[in-house]
C-alpha cells in the first residue's frame, strides 16, 4: 500500500507542477495582452495629443491670418474710398473751365470761313 500511495503522491506532484506551469503560461499570456492594450492606449493618447496640438497651432495661425486679412481689407476699403473721392473731385473739376464757368457738350457743328480758332489743323472736308 505504501508503494501505491507513493505513486499517487508522485502523480499528484507531477499534476501540480503541470497545473502550475499552465497557470503561469495563462498568467503570462494575460499579462502580455494587458501590456499590449496599455501600449495601444498610450499610442492613442499620444496621437490625440498631437492632433490637439496641431489643431491648436492651426487655429492660432488661422486667427492670425484672419486678423491680418481684416486689417488688409480695411486698408483696401479706405484706399478705395479715397480713390472714389478723388475721381469725383476730378470729374467735378472737368465740368468747370478755368474761368469758373460750367462747361457743357453741345455736339458737332459746321465751321465757318471766319474762324473762331485762328488756324485749321489737318485737312477736313467742309
Amino acid at each position: 500500500m505504501s508503494k501505491a500511495l507513493s505513486i499517487r503522491i508522485i502523480q499528484a506532484k507531477a499534476h501540480a507542477v503541470r497545473a502550475r506551469a499552465n497557470a503561469e503560461k495563462a498568467l503570462q499570456a494575460k499579462t502580455n495582452r494587458l501590456n499590449a492594450k496599455l501600449r495601444q492606449q498610450k499610442l492613442r493618447e499620444a496621437m490625440l495629443k498631437r492632433r490637439k496640438d496641431n489643431m491648436d497651432k492651426l487655429s492660432s495661425e488661422l486667427k492670425a491670418k484672419t486678423a491680418a486679412n481684416e486689417e488688409e481689407a480695411e486698408d483696401i476699403w479706405e484706399t478705395a474710398k479715397e480713390v472714389v473721392k478723388q475721381v469725383n473731385e476730378f470729374n467735378a473739376a472737368g465740368k468747370v473751365n478755368a474761368r469758373g464757368y460750367d462747361t457743357e457738350y453741345i455736339g458737332c457743328f459746321r465751321d465757318r470761313r471766319q474762324r473762331d480758332l485762328p488756324t485749321l489743323h489737318g485737312k477736313y472736308k467742309a
